[in-house]
């Protein structure tokens, strides 16, 4: 990749970083407010969600951005489709909910629901696409064990994929007749730890190349934080601040991982 074609996906990561900036230092602030009893001006909250919700665009535009240097069209497609997921669940999560919030309208819990099975969707493709490299360790013969062990990864990923692309409408469809969120709550629990040591294991199969792989591992580790807190922060205010804090690493570093960076010398 050239000099001039990775400026704009410089300036796009450029733009997240300074947006972080505003949106981490505004959730500080708010936890300050809250442990003094009081709450900010919704203008501000208003504007701390927006600047938050920008950066999930930017982080989603600078995905469908990535040319002729991705890794490959099958890779580019999931990594796309994970943060199209993303920036829906934002929508509902990090946009309406706060901003609703802040107007003082008594958001619907419907919009939370909405995100977290927007979520499911997104640790589905990134699962997908972070496990494709599980037959890569099985390459060799087609017969005898090698060939065997090979066949039982195709089949686990096949089988796993099933799974999570069943249980989101199942899930859904609890939600909507039980309306408790608590069970999609747990039910995206597994999804995210089935991607966190999904990421992990690039490392030890060579599809995604080192640096890739590194940035997966430690992309999801930091959305996997990201998410802790956003369930600790119901028991803690503190909680709240560091949501964003691991979140937007998590945006950068698996944005970034779509790029093949051989393709730069």
């Amino acid at each position: 990749m050239t000099k001039k074609s990775n400026d704009p996906h410089r300036s796009l990561l450029m733009a997240i970083a300074l947006l972080s900036l505003f949106y981490i230092t505004g959730d500080w602030v708010s936890y300050a407010y809250i442990r003094a009893g009081s709450s900010p001006a919704p203008a501000f909250a208003i504007a701390v969600a927006a600047a938050k919700y920008l950066a999930s665009w930017l982080s989603c535009l600078f995905v469908w951005s990535i040319g002729n240097d991705r890794l490959d069209e099958r890779d580019a497609f999931w990594l796309r489709a994970a943060f199209s997921f993303l920036v829906a669940a934002d929508t509902f999560m990090v946009l309406l909910f706060p901003v609703l919030a802040a107007l003082g309208r008594s958001p619907s819990e419907a919009f939370n629901a909405a995100g977290i099975i927007c979520f499911m969707a997104v640790q589905t493709c990134l699962i997908v696409r972070h496990w494709r490299n599980a037959r890569s360790a099985y390459r060799g013969p087609g017969r005898g064990e090698a060939g065997r062990k090979r066949a039982l990864a195709k089949l686990a990923v096949t089988e796993l994929f099933m799974v999570l692309i069943v249980a989101i409408p199942v899930t859904a469809s609890y939600y909507l007749a039980a309306r408790k969120p608590t069970p999609i709550m747990v039910v995206y629990g597994v999804y995210l730890v089935i991607s966190l040591a999904v990421a992990w294991s690039a490392l030890r199969r060579s599809f995604f190349p080192r640096r890739n792989a590194w940035m997966i591992a430690l992309g999801m580790t930091s959305f996997f934080l990201c998410d802790v807190n956003v369930g600790l922060s119901g028991l803690s205010p503190v909680a709240t601040p560091l949501v964003w804090t691991f979140y937007t690493p998590a945006l950068i570093l698996l944005a970034a991982s779509g790029i093949d960076y051989r393709k730069r010398a």
